[in-house]
């Protein structure tokens, strides 16, 4: 009872037993190795629990183990600890490579630059890294290749915050019209955008697939319009690319590297992929039959969002060496192959004005609180909100077997002066629920939580089905969708 327990990282929810027998902190030792769900089990999703946690190298936890052993397993220590929340702004970065032949048709090319850890200060993203390394190099080889096609070579970033670079951008380019040099407002046939295009892969296998969606917003795959008519025929019939692929390898090499099977490209296609994971393509609703992302099959990214997420610890780098050709042949024939020019999406097939019907919204949300005397809701400075995806915090759907909620589908905003936030490209049909809170800026206690009473959520629900409004804006600055928390202390109840 009130101790600093020192504790192993892999011991999965282990940790909560230490705080319910009165431990003041929990001082995690870096592993030898571990796994994503190890360290997002270090967490809780859903109960903001006041409990400090801290990670310890390892050498350093051996010294410290020592000075216990000394004085017979207690010792008087002080540990200080700060974590803030704070709103940083952090660029997409966007380069050009200008085509011959087919220069007002695009290609747009993307990676995320950003990375995420269970401890922040060690999300060193070793396997991220290899999306847009990749990235870089293709601007670099397009730059002294010609290509037919023009291509959009995009640098995205909080990929581990909700893919919110990626609809930042979105919302962007087909709400704001931040980009008419791509779509122009007065098109000619076939001036537009070809595919949007997603690298993530990683060393730790040779396999390589192209996915169509993934769990972010689980929309599935397709089954009609331009992957079915185009995408799939272009790489699965009968001397179609992967064929050419294959055929090409066997004249260098003598011997081919995995290639996922045209199921890839139907509802099957999760059976390639041991994890649930999330892909910038996703944002890409207004067009979802024209967007991949090229990923390693049938890999774990093992070390992903863990603190052990370092070159050193990097599977065979020769792995990625038949990924990166396939990458390149692709690219380079995607940006020179001859389309009908209708198949090209111009600004009529996918600019906001044009829209029967929402592909997502941009909404506008307001964390308050309910004042009893003057009957008034008033809104609150800097919350932080915790926005889930629906079928996350209802069935945990995408826990990929056993290893925890799908993290993709978790991720907070915080709030103005006002108690306003925004946020961009949330699904249309797709239920979200939101929950504010308040924490003390020196001691990270809760000042506020949800509310469900009848001044809360009984009549300003958490939960938001986004259908139904005809605008693409769902909420504004003047009429907000309100979230209710109150002011509170805590109480922490175990079993």
């Amino acid at each position: 009872n009130e101790s600093i327990v020192m504790l192993e990282v892999n011991t999965e929810y282990n940790w909560l037993k230490a705080m319910e027998l009165g431990a003041k902190a929990i001082v995690f030792i870096e592993p030898e190795s571990t796994t994503e769900g190890e360290c997002t089990a270090k967490y809780l999703h859903y109960a903001p629990l006041y409990a400090p946690r801290v990670y310890l190298r390892r050498d350093l936890a051996t010294d410290l183990l020592a000075l216990l052993r000394q004085y017979d397993w207690s010792l008087n220590v002080q540990l200080e600890t700060r974590m803030e929340w704070q709103v940083k702004e952090v660029a997409n970065v966007i380069g050009f490579s200008p085509g011959t032949t087919l220069k007002d048709q695009w290609v747009i090319l993307f990676a995320h630059y950003d990375a995420w850890s269970v401890v922040p200060s060690l999300a060193q993203g070793a396997t991220s890294a290899f999306g847009i390394a990749t990235l870089l190099e293709l601007a670099r080889f397009y730059s002294q290749v010609e290509h037919a096609r023009s291509i959009m070579f995009i640098a995205f970033s909080g990929h581990e915050q909700g893919i919110a670079g990626a609809r930042h951008f979105v919302d962007s380019f087909v709400i704001e019209h931040a980009f008419p040099e791509v779509v122009p407002s007065n098109p000619t046939r076939g001036q537009g955008v070809f595919l949007y295009i997603g690298i993530d892969i990683t060393p730790e296998g040779n396999g390589i697939g192209v996915f169509a969606t993934s769990y972010f917003y689980q929309t599935g795959v397709p089954g009609q319009g331009f992957l079915n008519n185009y995408v799939r025929p272009y790489y699965y019939q009968q001397g179609g690319f992967v064929d050419r692929m294959y055929e090409a390898w066997n004249k260098v090499y003598g011997r081919t590297w995995p290639i996922a099977s045209q199921h890839i490209l139907s509802s099957y296609w999760d059976h390639f992929s041991p994890i649930v994971f999330q892909t910038d393509s996703d944002a890409f609703l207004m067009d979802e039959s024209k967007k991949f992302t090229y990923r390693t099959i049938f890999a774990r990214y093992e070390n992903r969002y863990t603190p052990l997420d370092t070159y050193s610890r990097l599977a065979d780098i020769n792995n990625i060496k038949s990924q990166l050709e396939f990458i390149y042949c692709n690219t380079y024939e995607l940006t020179n192959i001859d389309v009908n020019p209708d198949s090209i999406s111009t600004w009529r097939n996918i600019g906001s004005e044009f829209w029967s019907q929402p592909s997502f919204y941009k909404f506008t949300g307001q964390a308050v609180e309910y004042n009893e005397e003057t009957a008034n809701y008033t809104g609150i400075p800097n919350a932080i909100v915790q926005v889930v995806t629906a079928s996350t915090a209802t069935t945990g759907a995408g826990t990929g077997g056993g290893q925890g909620v799908f993290k993709g589908g978790i991720w907070f905003e915080l709030s103005n002066e006002k108690g306003v936030f925004k946020i961009p490209a949330l699904r249309y049909g797709y239920t979200y629920v939101f929950y504010p809170y308040l924490l003390n800026g020196t001691s990270s206690e809760i000042i506020s939580a949800p509310d469900f009473g009848k001044f809360g959520a009984a009549r300003f629900p958490h939960m938001i089905n986004l259908y139904g409004a005809a605008s693409v804006f769902y909420g504004t600055d003047e009429k907000p969708y309100m979230f209710v928390a109150f002011k509170c202390g805590t109480i922490h109840i175990y079993n």
